[in-house]
């Protein structure tokens, strides 16, 4: 993966998280480093062995694992992290 998305990838993290393993977004229910809904990780636990059934269940590793799974099945960032956010201008 090249330096400036990995560099994207731990500005998300921070941005969504604070770097937290383990946090739930109280309004959407989205969870772990990255904020994926649940649904959407229930869609890439088809797709990636040995994934628990949450984020918040995962590993640091497991979740970057599912996080650029999203990014190289989209090509990119979009739609799972917003556009507007400060790490995707």
């Amino acid at each position: 993966m090249p330096s400036e998305v990995q560099e994207t990838f731990s500005c998300i993290a921070y941005a969504e998280s604070r770097d937290k393993l383990v946090d739930t977004n109280q309004q959407t229910g989205a969870q772990g480093l990255y904020q994926i809904q649940v649904w959407l990780w229930q869609y890439a636990r088809q797709f990636i062995p040995r994934i628990p059934p949450t984020p918040n269940q995962a590993t640091r590793l497991q979740q970057d694992i599912v996080a650029a799974w999203f990014w190289y099945r989209n090509g990119g960032f979009l739609p799972e992290w917003s556009s507007d956010s400060q790490c995707l201008s």
